[in-house]
């Protein structure tokens, strides 16, 4: 170092560290992109920032689009700045303290990795982060909204810690190491997970929920172990290897549009099923809110709350059973509502209207009614199923999880075809030809 500008480009002793900050919107391998700090102003460069740098700043109101793979010195964006991960871009953070506070988009088969040199780069988001395909090596501490979507492959290596709100919706997970493990942790933290798979090794991947934080589940939805110390709020399916619950799994009453539904939520676990399920319960015959077990299932682990039961058709519904194991003991608490009663068989428990006193009357076939049953769990493969009708429906309108009309029809019976729809959640609004309205939630699958 000299002091002079050896090659004339402009920079002084460019090996030397500085500061750079975007100018404006562009590449990252482009010059005009960025502006560098040297005696107390700031100068248009003539080179990108390196890992000899000390610091990058994406200023606010700026983009920049990184398609390469780069070296980062401590990086920082502000609120209203955006960093795009596009095509091979990878990241390799070299410093502690990475903050986003703006955006940061991941779309490339590349990735945000840590460089292995004693320090430890992990990332905080307290802005948007977007992560759609590519690896994950950095760890993340989330104060924002960490998004994993789309169905492009995604690759975890470190933990994720989510503070606030963690969305991972129709995507899946590779779980790469031991660490790769989602905690959602905090009285502030909501994480929901809906058609969503961490796939990994069986004892690896992991979803911790804990001290006070909410975990939501939808859709058809598998990780090999979660485990609950603080609330579940189900409403899909969710098969897990074990489910270590010494918290609360409660299945709410959802509102779409100021109408309410009944959740259904059918837990399948290779694990005996331990702590508190609260459950609302529809006695529907078709065993759509079931924790069900491949283990013996010992009740005397089990706190069981059903506070409000919604009558229909049906006399009895399963809500525990073991496929392979038994059923023993007695529960360690049960509250159930006026007029309905557990009764425990070899291998399973049902809730039943106390008027019904034997198994037989259960399978009985129900005598035609004037409000429409309309099975919560439906196949693409059949014809939209409605039981009790009088006579054939007037108008029938189904709606995605978002609220996007996927089917309507008028004048039809019973056989409306599901075969166009994508397997998920959906909300149907059927209408009777006496001009009387039924609406609920139902779980398309293939």
């Amino acid at each position: 170092i000299n002091g002079i500008d050896d090659n004339c480009n402009g920079l002084i002793d460019e090996t030397n560290n500085f500061h750079f900050r975007t100018r404006g919107n562009g590449n990252w391998r482009d010059t005009a992109s960025w502006e560098y700090l040297y005696a107390g102003i700031w100068r248009n460069a003539a080179r990108i920032p390196n890992n000899e740098d000390s610091s990058i700043l994406i200023k606010q109101y700026t983009s920049v689009t990184l398609n390469t793979a780069e070296n980062l010195p401590k990086l920082t964006i502000e609120q209203y700045g955006e960093l795009r991960l596009e095509g091979v871009g990878d990241v390799i953070l070299l410093a502690p303290g990475n903050t986003n506070r703006g955006s940061i988009s991941m779309n490339s088969t590349g990735g945000l990795r840590p460089k292995t040199n004693g320090h430890t780069q992990a990332l905080f988001n307290y802005g948007a982060l977007n992560w759609n395909s590519g690896p994950m090596y950095t760890g993340v501490f989330n104060y924002g909204t960490f998004n994993v979507r789309t169905s492009a492959g995604k690759n975890l290596y470190a933990p994720i810690y989510n503070y606030a709100t963690l969305n991972c919706y129709q995507t899946s997970i590779t779980a790469g190491s031991p660490s790769a493990t989602i905690i959602n942790t905090g009285q502030n933290a909501l994480g929901t997970i809906s058609a969503f798979r961490i796939i990994g090794p069986a004892g690896r991947s992991a979803i911790r929920n804990e001290n006070g934080a909410s975990l939501s589940i939808g859709g058809n939805t598998y990780v090999d172990r979660i485990e609950n110390s603080s609330r579940i709020i189900g409403s899909g399916k969710l098969t897990a290897n074990s489910l270590n619950n010494t918290g609360i799994v409660y299945l709410p009453w959802g509102r779409i549009r100021g109408e309410f539904f009944h959740s259904i939520f059918a837990v399948n676990s290779v694990s005996a099923p331990t702590g508190i399920f609260e459950l609302q319960v529809a006695l529907s015959n078709d065993g759509t809110d079931m924790y069900t077990s491949e283990q013996n299932i010992d009740l005397s682990k089990i706190k069981l709350n059903i506070n409000q039961i919604e009558p229909g058709i049906g006399r009895a519904d399963t809500i525990i059973k073991s496929y392979s194991g038994v059923v023993s003991g007695e529960f360690n608490a049960a509250q159930v509502p006026s007029g309905f009663s557990l009764r425990k068989g070899s291998n399973f428990v049902v809730i039943e209207n106390s008027t019904t006193l034997n198994a037989a009357a259960i399978t009985q076939k129900p005598q035609p009614i004037e409000n429409p049953f309309i099975p919560t769990i439906q196949r693409r493969s059949q014809t939209f199923r409605i039981q009790g009708l009088q006579a054939p429906a007037h108008a029938v309108l189904i709606t995605d999880i978002t609220g996007r009309h996927v089917f309507s029809a008028r004048g039809y019976g019973n056989n409306i075809s599901l075969n166009k729809l994508s397997p998920g959640i959906h909300f149907y609004r059927v209408t009777t030809r006496e001009g009387k309205v039924y609406t609920g939630k139902i779980m398309i699958t293939d």
